[in-house]
């Protein structure tokens, strides 16, 4: 749609100049026509000859532009070579000239063209980068607003909420979190390269290391307790039924 527009456009500009280059050389054919048929007759000087020809501006500024001027007579002479040029050569200069000038002007129209649609480009994927880094901030630092009640989160929410999870243990996420912050410095240091750590730092990793070696760190943790099982009756315990009744009969 944009390119037929554009071609359009084009179309009726290459109209305009042609219709307008149309009436310029009719007029200047009808004031060549008339000075011929007053130089026929012999009734004008050469200065009134001068003096028409000055009154066509689009012609005297082409000819100041070809480096041309006007003499006695009221030929055209080039001031470079003082060698006298005919109108005829003048008017095929000037269509020499003007069959470049739309090209030049669709060339330059293509280029201006390519430079905003280059910075239309290079904005829009600006934007979203710095609307993503912003969305990740945001996330990291406990400001990102829970769209997922309304069912509106943009793509670029989506793919954060992918990335960074909460913790399991934390249901009620506070702003600025410290506990947030030191995940996010340990994140740092585990993905920071050995060449790039302080002497600090270093040093509390083979702290930490060793710890874990002796078993210190694991003794922090609960551990559940066997209970012994209930101990059985000791034999020899006699029966109820073998001892004898008291105040009974003998024999029954």
């Amino acid at each position: 749609m944009k390119m037929e527009q554009e071609q359009e456009a084009w179309k009726k500009a290459n109209y305009h100049y042609k219709t307008f280059f149309k009436e310029e050389q009719r007029r200047v054919d009808k004031r060549k026509s008339d000075l011929s048929q007053r130089k026929a007759k012999a009734k004008e000087k050469a200065s009134d000859v001068e003096e028409n020809w000055n009154c066509l501006h689009r012609f005297y500024l082409a000819t100041s532009v070809l480096g041309l001027r006007h003499t006695i007579s009221g030929s055209l002479e080039r001031e470079s070579t003082r060698t006298r040029i005919g109108h005829e050569e003048v008017e095929a200069r000037l269509k020499k000239q003007y069959s470049k000038l739309p090209y030049s002007l669709d060339t330059l129209h293509t280029h201006v063209n390519a430079a905003r649609e280059m910075t239309r480009t290079v904005e829009a994927e600006l934007d979203s980068r710095f609307r993503l880094l912003t969305l990740v901030l945001d996330a990291r630092s406990g400001d990102l607003h829970d769209t997922s009640r309304s069912g509106t989160a943009s793509a670029a929410t989506q793919i954060v909420n992918s990335h960074i999870t909460p913790a399991p243990y934390a249901p009620t996420h506070r702003a600025n979190d410290p506990h947030d912050l030191f995940r996010a410095l340990a994140r740092v240091d585990s993905m920071r390269p050995p060449r790039q750590m302080g002497d600090g730092a270093r040093r509390a990793a083979k702290e930490v290391h060793r710890m874990e070696e002796n078993g210190i760190a694991g003794s922090s943790q609960r551990t559940l307790t066997e209970v012994p099982p209930t101990p059985k009756k000791a034999p020899g315990t006699p029966r109820r039924g073998n001892k004898p009744r008291k105040g009974g009969t003998p024999g029954r």
